[in-house]
């Protein structure tokens, strides 16, 4: 995607944000678990498409400004999401070099979306809600670094990237607390970058990178 057409989205969804928001109506802090599915959980370090993610975690903010009085409303959201190398993915490398070290990346995560909510009130304690949002998702994996004795470090440095995506979700509020479930789809993201081994460098071949998603979340509704 064109930088200056992405950087223009990802203003307006800013300021989306921030007129809902600051509106006072529904906010919405949540944390849970974060697990990867589709390219973004192969766990093999040769494929290309591997996103070579495990479990990880994720927290958030949500307000909802409403539009009527039939349960319509406009949703804002910023979430942080972080999920380490894979068990298997780091298992694998392991085997390969038993006599190396690794400090293995761990994907960052932030998306910001705007979209719409729907709220569905069977009584006055409960309430079921179902959302999709449109989402400006920006990517950034740590460093990669193998350490073995008599060889030079080698190190793979990874460049940040962004991508449009969208959400999906549903959940459940009792009072003030809320259960969620988001399938986050987050964009084909282009990550390059540079490696070094001792005094040498040079660039990374430019990855294709598929984020797809599901979380947990549980949340404090004020």
């Amino acid at each position: 995607m064109n930088r200056y057409k992405f950087i223009s989205i990802s203003i307006l969804l800013l300021v989306v944000i921030n007129k809902i928001c600051f509106s006072q109506i529904t906010f919405t802090i949540n944390a849970g678990t974060s697990i990867p599915v589709g390219d973004f959980a192969i766990d093999d370090p040769w494929n290309d498409k591997s996103g070579l993610a495990g479990t990880g975690m994720v927290a958030g903010i949500q307000c909802v400004y409403p539009l009527n009085e039939k349960g319509l409303g406009f949703l804002s959201s910023v979430d942080f999401i972080l999920n380490p190398t894979s068990n298997d993915a780091r298992k694998k490398w392991e085997d390969f070099n038993t006599e190396a070290d690794f400090k293995f990346p761990r994907a960052i995560n932030i998306p910001v979306s705007a979209g719409i909510n729907y709220i569905f009130t069977p009584d006055e304690k409960i309430s079921l809600y179902g959302k999709a949002a449109l989402s400006a998702s920006f990517l950034k994996f740590t460093d990669f670094m193998v350490q073995q004795y008599g060889y030079e470090d080698y190190t793979e440095e990874y460049d940040f990237s962004a991508a449009l995506g969208f959400i999906l979700g549903a959940g459940i509020k009792a009072n003030k607390i809320s259960i969620g479930f988001n399938y986050m789809i987050l964009g084909e993201h282009k990550t390059g970058g540079i490696w070094k081994e001792g005094p040498n460098t040079g660039k990374l071949e430019q990855e294709i990178r598929n984020i797809s998603l599901i979380t947990l979340t549980a949340g404090w509704n004020f």
